[in-house]
């Protein structure tokens, strides 16, 4: 990076004065993060010996109160004449005297040694341990720590002797949150008691809440009384571990110090020195900054005025400030802001305007809206205007002529628009109008004129160019207070007249989300079929003749990581409408035939129909792809049945038909899907290359119900069968309709009767398993089958 001349005088100035500081600064900070650290040991050394004093002296001072109470004649004779409860009641008044949280006496005279305690409910648990002890040494403890219902006890223990020893009496004392509160407020330090039994540690107490045991037995390898550290959330804390009794591993008493608490006061001194190094640096720079500016003042005057000039401003006056150098160059600066201001109209205008029609941009549209916005109590229209076949009139006429057609269509919308309407052009084939003082219904009614007059043709050389438009209409303030809202509100309008074959469509609520969804949706879905996340399931088909695994038909399934699962019905159209079909329609004949080879391999002679819609059919790579899947997965071309819908068909009926003859020429068969429900004729029909006809769910699912449906059915049985083709029937869900269809001679029947679609192995694992009298109540067989390929 070049620097400027004040830029190097200030470094100069500033640089040495800078490292000075935080050199020194860096030295004292590290002297002193080593001093805290061994301040801290040494304190942890000193808590840890205060403890350990504090805790002998507390178990001497219990002991000798056990001994004391042992000796009393008194309790003596309670013990060993009262019944159980007046010696539960003696216990416990002696164990209050020097308050500990249990009082017991163990009985060696009783068969089974069992302790009687103030608080019965420690008395199992108590037991277990007085046997353990008293079959290893004959004697309880003096002091010891025990486990009772998952508690931590300090016991002490005397012989009570009448003359010779009867038994023992027992104090314990809770290792809880009372002794680790003392310990903390005794030594400073942050505080937990551990249990450490079969080699595994766990928290009985602790001052700190909410840590894990890791983050205080980081490093418990080291000897009893040596410090060591832990870390919690990347902070280092030094600790040191004791065990709460002398030579008692079992219970231990970890006290820590935070290694960042302890350097607080010398970060305070940090932020004070860091205080004093910014006043310095400011006094310098403050002279360095003085010193330049009486340097520099000159070429500073000529750096202001290109510094105008690349901002955009060109009437800065410039003054020769001598005759050398600096004014030679003050007057090339002069010739260069007259070029340039001259240059930056031409380039304004350009910016702003749509080069090929002159009409203002989107630069300018946005304006226009924020200007609109600004004037109190205004309301307007905003259209987005998209025209759905220039592509085709371009291609038809040519890149020139395009351009001149472009201007005859500029002239056509203005003179159809009201004078006070600004037209916009933001891309290719989007307009924008802006029209003031006018409701969204005004606007829906103008659009649908202009709509309507384009359709009928533009003139152009004698020639009359037909165009379909979609017109989606924002009104302020109802769709909308501010542009980007209102922009983006005209266009999802406009897609849905797009979409719903509509000249104009205002905006409706509620259209938004399901827009961000679908755009979510078209984003996201290539990837989705690049990771293999579109799901391939199969829905069986049945043979009804013979009652055998006809095959099957490929359905794909979308669980999408937001949205959950998604029906084909909605990513399906977006995929067709984006352009991505064609890569999911590859995807699904790879698995599929995949699929159908591992099942004709394993001794399954199916079928497998896929599904193809109207943009595959006009897609040059869909025939060399499928020769390519056959050849891959090494399968017959018999065995694949492309399914294609009356709808897809008719859309560009005579590039469709001539794909099907070369499909039907190669030896696949082609189907067509959901008959019934599309716009196809009898005539068309019958010059179509179809091999298969399948018989639309929405008239098989009612047959048992609506006898008209029934009747619909029979007739597009006969029609199929008259012009040589397979039925199949889709939605067979109960025996009735499977009863009827085998009576009209329908060859295939699918169906939710006999199973929905499954994925690869569930589907293998049904077809291994098939039992057709499952489905059939009698044996008898039907004399019409089917080539199952």
């Amino acid at each position: 990076m070049q620097l400027s001349f004040v830029q190097k005088l200030l470094v100069l100035t500033i640089l040495p004065l800078l490292i000075a500081q935080f050199g020194t600064l860096f030295g004292v900070m590290t002297t002193a993060q080593n001093e805290v650290r061994a301040t801290a040991m040494n304190e942890l050394q000193i808590a840890a010996n205060v403890a350990d004093q504090y805790l002998a002296s507390r178990a001497d001072r219990l002991q000798q109160a056990a001994q004391v109470l042992s000796a009393d004649y008194a309790l003596k004779e309670v013990l060993a004449f009262s019944d159980l409860e007046s010696v539960r009641s003696a216990l416990a008044n002696h164990g209050e005297r020097i308050e500990a949280d249990f009082t017991a006496f163990v009985d060696l005279d009783s068969e089974d040694e069992r302790p009687v305690a103030s608080d019965p409910n420690i008395e199992s648990g108590l037991q277990s341990y007085v046997l353990e002890r008293i079959e290893i040494s004959d004697a309880m403890p003096e002091a010891a720590t025990v486990f009772l219902d998952d508690k931590v006890y300090q016991i002490f223990s005397a012989p009570v002797r009448a003359p010779t020893t009867i038994g023992y009496l027992v104090f314990g004392i809770h290792v809880g949150d009372a002794v680790a509160s003392s310990l903390a407020m005794l030594t400073g330090m942050e505080v937990a008691v551990l249990r450490n039994e079969q080699n595994a540690t766990t928290f009985a107490v602790t001052t700190v809440a909410g840590t894990e045991i890791d983050e205080w037995t980081h490093d418990l390898t080291q000897k009893r009384g040596e410090v060591y550290s832990t870390y919690q959330q990347k902070s280092e804390y030094l600790a040191v571990a004791t065990e709460l009794l002398e030579a008692d591993s079992q219970v231990l008493l970890v006290l820590r110090k935070s290694i960042a608490e302890a350097f607080e006061p010398y970060l305070r001194a940090r932020d004070s020195m860091l205080g004093a190094g910014l006043v310095t640096l400011t006094v310098v720079g403050l002279l360095g900054v003085w010193l330049a500016r009486g340097i520099a003042q000159p070429i500073k005057q000529l750096t202001g005025v290109a510094s105008k000039i690349a901002e955009g401003s060109y009437d800065a006056e410039i003054t020769s400030v001598s005759g050398d150098e600096v004014g030679r160059l003050a007057g090339a600066l002069q010739t260069m802001q007259s070029a340039i201001a001259e240059r930056e109209t031409k380039i304004v205008h350009q910016t702003l305007h749509d080069r090929l029609t002159g009409l203002p941009n989107g630069e300018q549209l946005n304006a226009a809206i924020a200007k609109s916005l600004r004037i109190p109590r205004k309301n307007f229209s905003l259209v987005c205007l998209q025209l759905s076949d220039l592509q085709r009139i371009f291609s038809m006429i040519g890149q020139q002529a395009a351009e001149e057609f472009m201007l005859s269509l500029r002239d056509f919308l203005l003179r159809k628009l009201p004078s006070d309407a600004v037209l916009f052009r933001t891309g290719t084939h989007e307009f924008f109008v802006l029209v003031s003082e006018c409701e969204a219904e005004q606007a829906a009614t103008l659009m649908a004129g202009v709509g309507n007059d384009l359709r009928t043709g533009v003139k152009y050389h004698n020639k009359n160019l037909l165009l379909r438009t979609s017109a989606g209409i924002a009104a302020f303030p109802q769709h909308g207070e501010s542009r980007d809202v209102l922009i983006r509100r005209a266009k999802i309008a406009a897609a849905d007249a797009e979409a719903a074959e509509h000249t104009a469509q205002i905006f409706e609520e509620g259209r938004e989300e399901v827009f961000e969804r679908h755009l979510a949706i078209a984003n996201e879905l290539p990837l989705a079929i690049e990771r293999g996340e579109i799901q391939v399931h199969y829905q069986p088909k049945i043979a009804i003749g013979s009652r055998r695994v006809h095959g099957a038909e490929a359905l794909v399934r979308w669980t999408h990581k937001d949205f959950g699962f998604m029906s084909p019905e909605e990513f399906i159209p977006i995929a067709e409408h984006t352009g991505t079909i064609f890569q999911l329609t590859q995807y699904v004949l790879d698995q599929s035939m995949a699929t159908l080879s591992r099942l004709r391999e394993q001794g399954h002679q199916l079928c497998m129909g896929i599904n193809v819609s109207a943009r595959d059919l006009i897609e040059e790579g869909l025939v060399a792809y499928i020769e390519y899947c056959l050849t891959v997965h090494n399968l017959e071309p018999s065995c694949l049945i492309l399914e294609v819908t009356e709808t897809s068909i008719m859309e560009d009926l005579d590039v469709a038909t001539a794909t099907l003859e070369k499909l039907r020429s190669m030896g696949i068969r082609t189907a067509i899907d959901d008959f019934g429900t599309g716009q196809s004729s009898m005539a068309q029909l019958q010059n179509l290359p179809l091999d298969e006809l399948k018989v639309d769910k929405s008239f098989v699912m009612p047959m048992a119900t609506d006898p008209s449906c029934e009747t619909l059915v029979t007739a597009t049985i006969q029609l199929a069968h008259k012009l040589g083709m397979t039925v199949v029937a889709e939605g067979v869900e109960d025996d009735y309709a499977l009863t009827r269809l085998e009576a009209y001679g329908c060859e295939v029947a699918q169906g939710y009767y006999f199973n929905k679609a499954l994925p690869e192995a569930a589907f293998t694992q049904w077809v291994a398993t098939f039992d057709p009298q499952a489905f059939w109540s009698t044996d008898q067989q039907s004399s019409i089958d089917v080539n199952t390929g």
